[in-house]
Formats: C-alpha cells, sequence, structure tokens
C-alpha cells in the first residue's frame, strides 16, 4: 500500500528533501501496523527526481548516525528497492546523502515481529546498523576487489550484536560499488553453494544496492558471488537477524534453499511468453520450492527484468486481498523495480501473497520484458505458533460434553502475540467446547449440530442458532422459517451458509445483518444435500449430493454463488451419492475442490464398504476414482490447500490427500460405534482437529509444509 510520499504531504511533510537532511518515518499506528512487538517495516523505498546522485540511508531514531545504504541513486533518475527498514519506538530515520533534492516514497509490504513475551522460531531481531562487509576496507573479505566469477564467504553469525549461533538469516542492505563489467549478484548459504538466487542486476560503472535476507549456513556464512566479466567492489550493512528454526508465529521468517518459481523466458511458473506493455501475470508461489501452500504473507525473492524493450516499473499487487472489501477499491500497487531499455535489473523483493495464493506483477512500460523470479525466503501471515507437527494424543471431552457432532477450527493470534490452534467443538447434548491450544473450555445452551467459524463462530441445531462474539455465546434464536439445517460453514466472520437435505439460508452481517432464506434446492436436480463448502472465488460455496432414481444414485453439486443456488445440479459421480466435499480457493478461474462418497453396488444398489472421490481442477471435474481398501467410508474431508486434504472415515481412519495420491489411515480414537465423526483443518495453516464421537475424543495436529 501507498503509506507516505513527500510529493503530496501522506505521512510526511509535501516537501522535497534536502540536502544531508533526514526525515523521521512513523509507523506505528498507521493503516494495520501494531504498535507493539512491530521490529522491522517491509516496503519498497522509491527516491524520486533526485538533482544529483547520491544514496539514502536508513537508522533507527535511538542510534541516527549508525546507518545503513539502501537506495543508490542517480541524477535525474528516479530509482527504487525493497528493503527492510529497522523500527525503534515505532519509528525509522531516513537521510539523503546527497548534495541535491530529492522526493520520497514509501510502499509498505509488510512488518516483521521480534522481542514477544516468548520468542518463536523466525521472530526478528533489530540491531543498529553496521557495516560487517566492505572490500574497499578489508572489512569482513580481503581488502582486494572481486574478480570476475569470483565469490566471497563472509561470517555474519557472531559479528556487530548478531548472536554466534541459532541465526538463520541476516537482512542487509548490499551494494555493489563500481562494477567495471555488468553482470549479476547471487547469494546462497556457505553450505548450499549451488543452490543461488540473483539479487542484482548491475552495469558497468554505475553503483547500485539491494537489501536482502542473507541465508546463513550452520557456521553462519554467506556465499556472495560476481557473475560478470569485470571487477567490483562489495558493501554489506547489516539491520537486523532472524531467529533459527521452523517458523512459528505470524510474522515470522524462515529462509529455504534458493528456487527459481518464474521465469517468462522458459515457461516456468507461467506460460513461455515476453509480458506486453501495460499487462501483468498471476504467479503461484506457496506450494512451490519449500514455500508452505498456505498461510504466507510475503514471498522474499530476487526479481529480475530481463531485457526490456522500453524503460518502466515493474509494481505488483497481492492476488485477491484477504478480508478486503471491495468497496474500498483496488489496493494500490507497489513498485519493486525500475528499469530502462535495454538494460537488465536485478532486485531483493517481498512479494505480497493474497487470499488467491499468488502475486500479481504488472508491467508498466511501453515495451515488452521478461521476468524471472528467484524464491529464498518467506514470512508467515498466521503460522503455527510453535505447535508439534503431526497428530497428538486423543484428548477425551466426555466430562464436559458428550455425542460430539462438528468442529470448525482457526489460527488466530493470541493476546501474548503467538498463534493459537482454537477449535469449536459441538455435540448433541447442547453444549460446546473451545478448545485453545489443548485447553478446553465449556459453553452452555449452544446449538449442537453444527458449527462454523470464519473466524467468529455461528452454531446451528434444531431450529435455532448462536453466535460466539468472541468472549460468549448469544443466546439461541429462531433459524429462518423454524427449520433444521443440517450444516453450517462461514467463508469470513460476516457471511456463512447453512444447508439442509432441501433448503438453504445465507447469513449476511456484512451487507444485510440478517438471515436470508430459506430458500429451496431443485430437488430432481440436487437430490438430497449431504455437505457444503464455502469460502471459494468470489463468495461461493459449493453443495454436494445424493440423488437416486430407478436409473440408479448419482452425486450432484450445486453452486451457490452470493447466497444463491445455481441451477440445475451437475451429475459428477456415476458410482454413489456424494457424502462429504471441501473446496480451497486457489486460482481465478475453477477452484479446487474434493468430493467423496461410497460406492454403491451396480447389481443390487447397496451401498459397499469402499469410498470414492473425484475432484474439481480448473472448472472440471475428473471421473471418480474408487479409493484404496483400507479407506472406510468417508464421513468428513477438509482441505487446507490443494495439496493438503484430510478425510475421516467411519472407522475413524484418518487419511491425507496431497494433491496427487492418497496415503495410509491413521486411527484415531476408538474404531467402531455409532458415533460421528468430523474433521476441519485451517486454511491459514495445516492445522487440523477430527472428532470422534465413539469415544468423544478430539485429536489434534500441525503439519510441516
Amino acid at each position: 500500500m501507498r503509506f507516505a510520499d513527500t510529493r503530496t504531504g501522506a505521512v510526511l511533510p509535501k516537501a522535497r528533501l534536502r540536502p544531508g537532511a533526514s526525515v523521521t518515518v512513523p509507523f506505528s499506528g498507521y493503516y494495520d501496523i501494531p504498535g507493539r512487538y512491530v521490529k522491522a517495516v517491509t516496503a519498497a523505498v522509491s527516491v524520486v527526481n533526485p538533482t544529483t546522485s547520491g544514496t539514502l540511508a536508513v537508522a533507527m531514531p535511538t542510534a541516527p548516525t549508525k546507518r545503513a545504504v539502501i537506495v543508490n541513486f542517480a541524477a535525474g533518475r528516479s530509482s527504487s528497492s525493497s528493503t527492510v527498514l529497522p523500527v525503534s519506538n515505532g519509528q525509522t530515520v531516513l537521510t539523503n546523502n546527497s548534495p541535491g533534492t530529492i522526493d520520497l516514497v514509501l510502499d509498505v509490504t509488510g512488518y516483521y515481529l521480534g522481542n514477544n513475551p516468548q520468542e518463536v522460531a523466525g521472530a526478528f531481531g533489530r540491531i543498529e546498523p553496521v557495516r560487517l562487509l566492505d572490500t574497499r576496507a578489508g572489512n569482513g573479505a580481503p581488502r582486494t576487489r572481486v574478480a570476475p566469477g569470483g565469490t566471497v564467504a563472509v561470517t555474519l553469525a557472531g559479528r556487530g550484536t548478531i548472536p554466534r549461533t541459532g541465526v538463520a538469516a541476516v537482512t542487509a542492505a548490499v551494494s555493489v560499488v563500481a562494477p567495471t563489467g555488468t553482470g549479476t549478484l547471487s547469494l546462497a548459504a556457505a553450505d548450499a553453494p549451488g543452490r543461488r538466487a540473483v539479487v542484482l542486476n548491475f552495469t558497468a560503472g554505475r553503483s547500485i544496492t539491494t537489501t536482502a535476507n542473507l541465508p546463513l549456513s550452520p557456521g553462519g556464512r554467506v556465499l556472495l558471488t560476481n557473475t560478470s566479466n569485470g571487477t567490483l567492489d562489495l558493501v554489506a550493512d547489516a539491520t537486523g537477524w532472524f531467529l533459527a528454526g521452523r517458523a512459528g508465529g505470524r510474522g515470522t521468517y524462515e529462509p529455504i534453499d534458493p528456487a527459481r518459481l518464474l521465469d517468462t523466458r522458459t515457461g516456468n511458473g507461467i506460460p513461455k511468453l515476453r509480458i506486453p506493455a501495460r499487462a501483468s501475470v498471476l504467479a503461484y508461489l506457496p506450494g512451490r520450492g519449500g514455500i508452505p501452500p498456505a498461510g504466507v504473507a510475503t514471498v522474499t525473492a530476487g526479481v529480475s527484468v530481463v531485457a526490456p524493450a522500453a524503460g518502466g516499473t515493474l509494481v505488483v499487487t497481492p492476488h485477491l486481498a484477504p478480508d478486503r472489501d471491495p468497496r474500498d477499491g483496488p489496493l494500490d500497487p507497489v513498485t519493486i523495480l525500475q528499469f530502462t531499455a535495454g538494460q537488465s535489473f536485478s532486485g531483493s523483493a517481498l512479494l505480497p501473497i493474497g487470499a488467491g495464493s499468488g502475486v500479481v506483477l504488472t508491467n508498466r512500460s511501453a515495451g515488452p520484458i521478461d521476468l524471472v523470479v528467484d524464491a529464498y525466503g518467506y514470512t508467515l501471515l498466521n503460522g503455527r505458533g510453535g505447535l508439534p507437527y503431526g497428530w497428538n494424543a486423543p484428548d477425551p471431552l466426555g466430562d464436559m460434553i458428550t455425542g460430539l457432532t462438528d468442529v470448525s477450527c482457526d489460527l488466530p493470534v493470541g493476546p501474548d502475540q503467538r498463534i493459537h490452534h482454537v477449535c469449536t467443538v459441538v455435540a448433541q447434548g447442547g453444549g460446546a467446547v473451545e478448545y485453545d491450544n489443548g485447553v478446553a473450555t465449556r459453553f452452555d445452551n449452544i446449538p449442537a449440530r453444527s458449527v462454523g467459524c470464519g473466524p467468529s463462530c455461528i452454531a446451528i441445531g434444531d431450529g435455532v442458532w448462536s453466535q460466539f462474539d468472541g468472549e460468549r455465546w448469544t443466546d439461541p434464536e429462531e433459524l429462518p422459517g423454524g427449520l433444521t439445517y443440517d450444516q453450517i460453514d462461514c467463508w469470513n466472520s460476516a457471511h456463512c451458509l447453512a444447508v439442509s437435505a432441501a433448503k438453504y439460508a445465507n447469513y449476511d452481517t456484512g451487507w444485510f445483518d440478517l438471515w436470508r432464506g430459506p430458500d429451496t434446492f431443485q430437488a430432481r436436480s440436487a437430490g438430497v444435500i449431504t455437505d457444503m463448502s464455502c469460502g471459494l472465488y468470489d463468495d461461493n460455496c459449493l453443495a454436494a449430493g445424493t440423488r437416486r432414481s430407478a436409473a440408479g444414485t448419482v452425486g450432484t453439486v450445486t453452486l451457490i454463488s452470493k447466497g444463491t443456488a445455481v441451477s440445475p445440479a451437475l451429475v459428477v459421480s456415476d458410482l454413489g451419492g456424494l457424502e462429504a466435499v471441501s473446496c480451497v480457493s486457489a486460482r481465478p478461474r475453477g477452484e479446487f475442490c474434493v468430493a467423496t462418497g461410497t460406492v454403491v453396488s451396480a447389481t443390487t444398489g447397496a451401498p459397499t464398504n469402499r469410498s470414492f472421490a473425484t475432484y474439481l481442477v480448473d472448472g472440471v471435474w475428473t471421473l471418480p476414482t474408487v479409493l484404496d481398501s483400507r479407506i472406510g467410508r468417508i464421513r468428513d474431508i477438509s482441505c487446507a490447500a490443494t495439496n493438503f486434504c484430510t478425510a475421516v472415515d467411519e472407522r475413524a481412519g484418518v487419511t491425507i490427500f496431497d494433491g496427487s495420491d492418497w496415503g495410509t489411515p491413521t486411527f484415531l480414537g476408538v474404531q467402531n460405534g455409532p458415533g460421528a465423526h468430523a474433521v476441519h483443518c485451517s486454511t491459514s495453516g495445516q492445522a487440523c482437529a477430527v472428532i470422534n464421537g465413539n469415544d468423544d475424543t478430539i485429536t489434534t495436529s500441525v503439519w510441516p509444509y
């Protein structure tokens, strides 16, 4: 988002920055930036229309003379750099190191948290800027220019105020100074020299700077390689570091082995084509190259504009901004690169990932370009909060509620600023339990049939409903028509859909603050509705059904668009009716869905003990396939991502589908009995919960990506 602009007076005074002058940028309390625990802000910083050449430096207000150079600029040429700005007391200081005047523009893309009451892996450790590499002075490396093709190994851990151990990456402004040739600068951890990410393109005679999160080997070293035919000097000013370990909380960072996830020259990531003038491309980065498929706020990458036919800028926006009201208008694009005709240009950038799991990159120039993206880290949107991986032991809830019927989970940020795995369980007895990181709290007089959380919760029972406001459940109220609905699902805090065998009702607090309905499915086409899944692209839901006739039993799906069923229903299975469905909004055309059912005997018409599955991919349903005999009749399924779905069968067997293959069932709790089984996985991270109605237990899990 556009945060500050000295040309308009947004946040900063409306005045050009004078020679040698500094400006304090306040972040705390602006827009959605928290006032506590924020130790750095990620932003694209642009120096606009400088009258002379120079540099832009950053410092903390508590140590204004300890600076790091973040932008190199030339007279008359605007320059941009994606950078990490260290924050102290909610502020940072920018200084114009030139004899001329400049304008400043800041587009904020996110922030890093650190110094929490309980530190988690991936948390940011802010330091006063310190120069840890300067080949001109022999600081951090021999006092010599880096030769063509040469590599400099720099030890960063244990220097300045960076710890000696437990450091995953160091944030630093890296400068190529006075290069004699044209080429690129790449980085790699010292223990993986063959896995490099290009972070800078440079031309002969022109110094240039970018900010990068430098991945460290276990010994605390990073490799910087000059891939040009000339010599150069290198300078690196560190501004912070990241705690090693599996990132576990909101705003925490984890480096990955550099991976090329986009190259328009080869067709990697998107079709092989040059991006036309003024055109945009959508790149899906989560779920690839070691990046989690869900729960990612930004991807840190080296972005290269290759062989541009004209000068211009490259701007980015997230694909489908989460929880953004369309009435607020489009997001402001963030400029991450400025380039000139015929000159390839690279820089390190923080690419914002939207609710659609992608980033939109736009060529704002009059000619075509090629694009290359080398990812080398990511920041979590919500995260795992340090929770252990895999299934925990089943936890009995029978002394609090019995006859469990449904569960819905979320990964909110708690008062302790850590991620919590919170699940709401309802039961036939009319009560509910909030299960927060293993701590259960009972609530009485709650409808008991189904519950949906998004992130506030709504529970439905026999003709009534109740809503959880974060502290208490409201008194039960009558549902539309006084009908009993079997399922409810919510795709955000304002929109839910309830369905019964033949009817549906839509709850909308965002626009109408009321229930609408009931409306009736077309029974002849839809059959009996058995399950549904919401949160699809453009606020759509999908209802699964079973239709029986003399010709046999088939499975149907009905699209419910903005609270209205689209008819007729579509038949997607001739093996039997559908009993469970789950969808993930992962692409702009077509959704990813998995629907399951029980195979019906072609001779007797009776249900067998085998399950089948069919999949919606890019708008087309696949032919149903019979699953392994070890998987029983599936009762429920929940997908957190296109490559992570969890199903629970009638024998309390839990099976994970990775987008290609079904795994082997894991049995949780008592296997045989009439009790209900349900599963729910949060789409903001691979955290799941399974309830077993046979023994009234809940089993939770967090899975590695």
